[in-house]
């Protein structure tokens, strides 16, 4: 075979096997879809089934939040883990309070696998100053169901105690109940105390809960540790774990 025809033949299936690997590679990333969005874009989509994702602190959230969203605190060491509880599949939108941490936020989201992130542009001041409403926490008059003085009795006890304050509303809470459950039951020695603060608001002012889901936990009548949002099972098994 000539040597150039040989050659020219080595050219071409190089140039073809980069061909075809461009197209793969520039399928991979149309996989993806990241942007940016207005407070009128996301809020015509409220009604829809959607996950909504706040990355500000407890403190913060609690001020005012957008109707439905998820509070998971970007700056909390359990940030990877938590997020990690979420589909991702779903359609995932961000929002801080200025548009700064979620930014931070979608890249991480991004090396976790997540596919379709809208950060919502602006933050909640943007959504706020466009005239959208928040939402804040309302408790509602419910009969109490747990006696304080049987919580502190068994806080007493040589045993470690964990609290679970949470609400039926409460979209984070819903995600953390089925961990609380399996903590429940695999732990025997752990003694696990659910406390929904619309019927037993006297329970979260005794121990100064402002936010939810909060997870306390007691041993030998001492406050150990305290966490506030979604929390992996493992991580809280770890807290738990009294020295």
């Amino acid at each position: 075979m000539n040597i150039k025809i040989y050659f020219f033949i080595k050219l071409m299936k190089i140039v073809y096997c980069f061909i075809i690997f461009i197209i793969f590679f520039s399928c991979e990333v149309t996989d993806y879809q990241i942007k940016n969005i207005t407070p009128k874009e996301l809020n015509s989509i409220l009604s829809k089934d959607i996950t909504i994702l706040d990355v500000r602190t407890p403190e913060e959230f609690k001020t005012g939040h957008i109707e439905g969203a998820i509070n998971i605190n970007f700056y909390s060491k359990f940030f990877n883990s938590a997020v990690n509880k979420i589909d991702k599949k779903s359609s995932l939108y961000v929002y801080c309070k200025s548009g700064s941490r979620s930014e931070d936020a979608v890249n991480v989201l991004k090396r976790l696998g997540f596919r379709n992130i809208f950060n919502l542009k602006g933050g909640i001041q943007s959504w706020q100053s466009k005239g959208y409403n928040v939402s804040t926490y309302i408790l509602n008059k419910v009969n109490p169901s747990i006696d304080l003085s049987k919580i502190l009795k068994e806080i007493r006890q040589n045993k470690p105690v964990l609290i679970s304050f949470n609400a039926t509303w409460c979209k984070p809470c819903l995600i953390m109940k089925p961990v609380i459950e399996s903590i429940k039951k695999e732990y025997s020695n752990i003694k696990v105390i659910s406390v929904d603060i619309d019927a037993d608001k006297n329970i979260m002012n005794h121990y100064k809960v402002n936010t939810i889901p909060t997870f306390i936990g007691f041993y030998r009548s001492q406050e150990h540790f305290r966490h506030s949002g979604i929390i992996e099972k493992n991580d809280l098994i770890e807290l738990l774990k009294f020295r």
